[in-house]
């Protein structure tokens, strides 16, 4: 998989979130490179935070080949693009759960 970014660190922050999976990936500029590792050695679950929409949805692709639970925060951006994204995925048999916490600032 490529990924190009024009934005200033926008790369970066999406790789730095892949690699929490122990994702092989190579970055030139604002390019990156994600190496399938196969079924020999999957990506590991893990805790993300998807900082943009598309990023959002990348982590959200890489926990469907990851082993175990992967908990991804910050979901409201992936959900201004994809209406109903947990559904859709468990339409495509993945097992997509959404827990809603409550923040209270005081």
């Amino acid at each position: 998989m490529h990924m190009y970014s024009s934005g200033a660190g926008g790369v970066t922050v999406i790789v730095t979130e892949l690699h929490k999976f122990e994702a092989n990936i190579q970055v030139l500029g604002s390019r990156a490179t994600v190496y399938g590792k196969g079924k020999a050695s999957p990506f590991h679950s893990s805790q993300v935070n998807a900082n943009d929409l598309r990023g959002g949805i990348s982590l959200v692709l890489a926990s469907l080949s990851a082993e175990g639970i992967t908990e991804i925060s910050g979901t409201s951006h992936a959900d201004r693009g994809y209406e109903n994204l947990e559904m859709k995925l468990q339409g495509l048999s993945a097992n997509a759960i959404r827990i809603t916490t409550t923040t209270y600032s005081v």
